[in-house]
């Protein structure tokens, strides 16, 4: 098996060449990230199932006596809602403001169900538990970037 060796333009390369990092470096770095669990992409698919699990669930448990039209309250949750995954994969800061949101929201309208709603219920704690995933591993994934990002300037 041969190596690939890449070679950089003159432009691309930095005034003063480019620092070569020690192996303890670099298993310093690798041993700052996120546990594998917590990945962005494994976290976003695992996210997605669930996600439309809790969409179906809400929409099963909506009463059917609702007398007006357009919920326009319920959009911001919506939102954040189906959003969650897509952000959780690409921008773990707007998962870290949204998932506590969303989880207010969903705790203050678990309390306005009636209490024979169990759908309701099951899909409002589902979204609670979704946001506990979402937020604090949006916040580690932050705080290992800012780890890795200093142990590669130390470098």
């Amino acid at each position: 098996m041969s190596a690939h060796v890449k070679y950089l333009p003159d432009a691309a390369k930095p005034p003063g060449g480019v620092a070569a990092w020690d192996v303890a470096d670099a298993e310093r770095w690798r041993k700052a990230a996120v546990p594998a669990v917590f990945a962005p992409t494994p976290g976003a698919w695992a996210l997605l199932p669930l996600v439309l699990t809790a969409i179906v669930l809400l929409v099963v448990s909506d009463p059917a006596e609702s007398d007006t039209g357009t919920d326009w309250l319920g959009y911001p949750a919506a939102v954040l809602l189906t959003g969650l995954p897509l952000w959780y994969r690409l921008i773990p800061a707007a998962t870290a403001v949204a998932a506590p949101l969303l989880a207010l929201d969903t705790a203050f309208a678990l309390t306005a169900r009636p209490a024979g709603d169990t759908v309701g219920l099951a899909a409002g704690l589902l979204i609670l538990a979704l946001c506990g995933y979402a937020g604090g591993g949006a916040l580690l994934r932050l705080r290992a970037r800012r780890r890795q990002r200093d142990l590669a300037l130390a470098a």
